[in-house]
């Protein structure tokens, strides 16, 4: 899975196709919403028998990781946006 998540944050970061990045950002917040799922569920089921949290921490970083990268893909897009605005009316 992480090798599909490199890709798709490489095609929204680099892709000179806009329909192509956003496409792959629909991807990664699929990606990072399941995530989320899955934190919630080992979240709910960690027993005191039962260590996971190993596994929650590793989702929480995941997610943490994701966010931030979407984050800076988005304001990479706006710019992307911005300029192309100011191309078409300049």
């Amino acid at each position: 899975m992480l090798k599909e998540v490199l890709a798709l944050l490489i095609q929204a970061e680099h892709s000179p196709n806009p329909a192509e990045r956003a496409d792959a950002m629909t991807w990664l917040r699929a990606v990072h919403a399941k995530l989320q799922e899955e934190l919630h569920e080992a979240e709910n089921n960690m027993q005191p028998n039962l260590n996971r949290k190993v596994e929650v921490a590793s989702l929480r970083a995941a997610i943490t990781t994701l966010t931030s990268e979407m984050r800076m893909i988005e304001a990479i897009e706006q710019t992307r946006s911005g300029h192309q605005k100011q191309k078409s009316t300049g």
